[in-house]
């Protein structure tokens, strides 16, 4: 386990399947920059709703790989705008951003360390 995913969690939601876990990284890596582009666009356009759907989105995803930081910070921006509060849905995502960055870096460690076949 490291401080940005619990690896054994993880696998173990996934019976040990690590082709499975490295899907599911592909897809969040796919995934990801569009659900933030998502909630900068709704904070853009002054739309909570939009920003409520891309941090319970991104919440969704993060979770599959037991990252607290990352699933904590996006489930504050999503209520914070289901609440119709945008300034605090926006202070949360300042740390959703930094906790995403955790999470890529942590990822990508795993994969080369893994030997995985994903790339960029």
């Amino acid at each position: 386990m490291n401080d940005v995913f619990d690896l054994p969690a993880s696998m173990a939601r996934l019976g040990g399947d690590r082709e499975l876990f490295e899907t599911l990284v592909r897809f969040y890596r796919e995934d990801s920059p569009g659900l933030l582009e998502q909630i900068r666009t709704g904070f853009a356009r002054n739309d909570s709703k939009l920003v409520e759907r891309g941090g319970h989105s991104l919440k969704g995803l993060v979770a599959s790989f037991s990252a607290d930081g990352a699933r904590d910070a996006a489930d504050r921006v999503a209520e914070s705008a289901r609440q119709g509060d945008l300034p605090s849905a926006r202070e949360s995502f300042s740390e959703l951003e930094i906790e995403v960055r955790r999470l890529d870096g942590a990822l990508a460690s795993y994969l080369e360390h893994a030997g995985s076949n994903i790339r960029d």
